[in-house]
């Protein structure tokens, strides 16, 4: 009789432990799949909110992220990071400032979550509050004695190279550590034959690296090496003192000093590419005595293959410039214009007048040649109008905006975009334009509601008047003109704009009106 209640006890005791562990078993399980599924559902809101966020809807980005906010998962500190981008695109900067500080607190004050914190903010203009953050997150770091130790390579990522703007920045970076502003490091630079704007302008670079990687499988290694808050150009830039600016400034800063001190250019084009080169034009038409000017306009086709419609605020008609054309043509010059064949062609014609990208010499090489050679350029807010100044090539500027970025433009000239605003039924002063966050935004959504005004056919023919003015040493100002131009950089110095790239003769004395502050 014992033996069957010891029997009996312990088939109990068996049964009662294999419930327990089907009961645990189904408890893990749908601990697992509940977690799978607060993972799924986080990478679905990030998706959604990146969507509300490229088309400006901030309010729409806040409500779904505040509730993915509450459910557990490993991610949370990028869902409030994207929260916190989500309030600056609505202006509730104060708001942002607060989950920043939580995050970075967080994170024992990383500088890779202060970069990915300050991409968004600078994005969105707001490039002191950014700069103020590094500066802040050094200190921190200093306090808790972490060290910032510099590498002795440095691995730079792809988006150095995927636009021709972002190469450009490559010869600020170089200028900045000739000139000892940066300690010289090894450098290898990720550049993927498929994200290379123009595989010859690299070129021209190349003997500044160890190595240049083009492989996909080698780069996708290696960009694990990348430190995001020391080996970007959309970021903080801090010299060997230790004090922290904003690298686009800093960048600027680098090349006014290079002009200085009389420096020439990092990069030329070899006798045997400019031979080649001029033979090509010469199949055009021009002799090789001729001389030519180039023109270049941004257009919405741009933002279309880009996928990338918050810039359209950038955007000028090409066939605006028809007065200054005819000023060069009426001086003997051609005129080249740059572009690609998804642009609509120029309707102006003219035997001196060659519409570039529907020629056979279209080229990337040729690309560079013509901005490297043209005896000035006249250009928009584009990638394609920092060139020249890589080569020492003078240029006007049309249709700026934001009027506090710093051009990447030498020795010419420019014209900014105006705005209207219905609400206030004026125009918005070069105070207003340069203030963060429009006059650093790189987010066109900070101009819906205001309608913008191009510069007219007479405006760019003054300023191409200006240019041959400046290219044959006649130009001068006034005394009235001087003070002016002194009233427009003190704006910029007072937004810590560094480009001095003075502003159009005529256009400023007829909105001279707009150096005001009255309205605020």
């Amino acid at each position: 009789m014992n033996t069957i209640k010891i029997l009996f006890l312990c088939v109990n005791i068996i049964f009662f432990i294999i419930v327990l562990n089907i009961t645990f078993w189904a408890i893990k399980r749908k601990i697992k799949e509940r977690k799978v599924f607060n993972e799924t559902q986080y990478s679905i809101d990030i998706l959604l909110a990146k969507n509300y966020l490229s088309q400006g809807k901030g309010a729409d980005a806040e409500t779904l992220l505040r509730k993915s906010v509450r459910q557990k998962h490993r991610k949370k500190s990028v869902v409030l990071i994207y929260l916190a981008e989500a309030l600056v695109l609505q202006g509730k900067i104060h708001e942002a400032m607060s989950i920043h500080r939580l995050v970075l607190k967080r994170s024992n004050y990383s500088h890779e979550i202060a970069a990915l914190i300050c991409h968004p903010l600078a994005v969105h203009g707001y490039i002191s509050y950014a700069t103020k953050i590094y500066s802040n997150v050094i200190k921190e770091n200093q306090l808790l004695k972490k060290n910032r130790n510099r590498r002795e390579i440095q691995v730079l990522p792809s988006y150095w190279v995927d636009r021709i703007g972002h190469l450009v920045f490559l010869d600020s970076l170089l200028k900045m550590e000739k000139l000892e502003w940066l300690q010289k490091r090894t450098k290898i630079l990720l550049a993927p034959k498929t994200k290379i704007s123009n595989s010859y302008m690299l070129s021209l670079y190349r003997k500044y690296f160890e190595g240049i990687i083009h492989d996909p499988s080698e780069a996708d290694l290696l960009q694990k090496s990348v430190n995001l808050s020391e080996d970007t150009f959309f970021g903080s830039f801090q010299d060997k003192s230790g004090k922290e600016s904003w690298w686009i400034r800093s960048a600027w800063k680098a090349q006014n000093e290079w002009e200085r001190r009389q420096k020439p250019p990092l990069i030329s084009i070899n006798d045997s590419d400019v031979f080649g080169c001029w033979q090509e034009l010469m199949a055009l038409g021009l002799k090789k005595q001729d001389w030519f000017v180039c023109i270049q306009s941004r257009n919405s086709t741009y933002h279309e293959k880009q996928n990338d419609p918050s810039q359209y605020f950038r955007d000028s008609d090409i066939n605006l410039l028809k007065d200054g054309i005819l000023e060069i043509i009426n001086r003997n010059g051609w005129v080249i214009r740059l572009g690609d064949k998804t642009e609509e062609k120029l309707k102006i014609k003219h035997p001196r007048i060659i519409d570039y990208p529907f020629t056979p010499a279209k080229s990337e090489k040729m690309d560079i040649f013509l901005c490297a050679n043209c005896r000035f350029f006249v250009g928009t807010n584009s990638g394609l109008s920092s060139v020249p100044a890589a080569f020492g090539v003078p240029a006007i500027g049309l249709n700026i905006a934001p009027l506090g970025t710093d051009l990447f433009m030498k020795k010419g000239c420019f014209l900014p975009k105006l705005w209207w605003s219905p609400e206030k039924k004026r125009y918005l002063n070069f105070h207003d334009l340069m203030k963060e966050p429009i006059g650093q935004t790189h987010n066109g959504n900070l101009f819906h509601g205001l309608d913008s005004t191009s510069n007219t056919s007479e405006e760019i023919k003054e300023v191409v008047i200006e240019m041959f003015e400046r290219l044959e040493n006649t130009f001068q100002y006034s005394d009235y003109e001087k003070k002016l131009q002194d009233k427009f950089q003190a704006i910029r110095q007072e937004n810590g704009v560094m480009c001095n790239l003075p502003i159009g003769r005529g256009f400023l004395k007829r909105y001279e009106n707009l150096l005001e502050n009255e309205y605020n």
